[in-house]
């Protein structure tokens, strides 16, 4: 008899597994919860191992994520004041070049 395949157990089959085994019924029904609730936690814990390692994943996925917001907010930022100086300095220099050569200051 392979647990794996038979979780319950018919009453039948644990009368014959009784008389075969020298043991009251109840003993071997007894002997069949207690390897169901054992099967059982450990299908309870593989699941809750896979969980946490998806959670780990996610939660890494999640921080690059953030990482990549982060910098592209940055970059963002960065190019945005690189082109208002880029904007007032070609205002200054097409305002230079209106002024008359005697009042510009090199």
């Amino acid at each position: 008899m392979n647990f794996g395949n038979e979780h319950k157990l018919e009453s039948e089959r644990k009368d014959k597994l009784a008389l075969e085994l020298g043991l009251d019924p109840r003993q071997v029904a007894v002997w069949f919860q207690n390897r169901r609730a054992r099967w059982k936690n450990k299908k309870l814990e593989e699941e809750y191992t896979k969980l946490k390692t998806s959670h780990e994943n996610i939660v890494v996925e999640k921080c690059q994520l953030e990482s990549e917001v982060h910098l592209s907010l940055s970059l963002s930022l960065s190019l945005s004041l690189s082109l208002c100086f880029l904007e007032m300095s070609l205002k200054f220099f097409t305002l230079s070049l209106s002024l008359p050569f005697s009042l510009c200051v090199f």
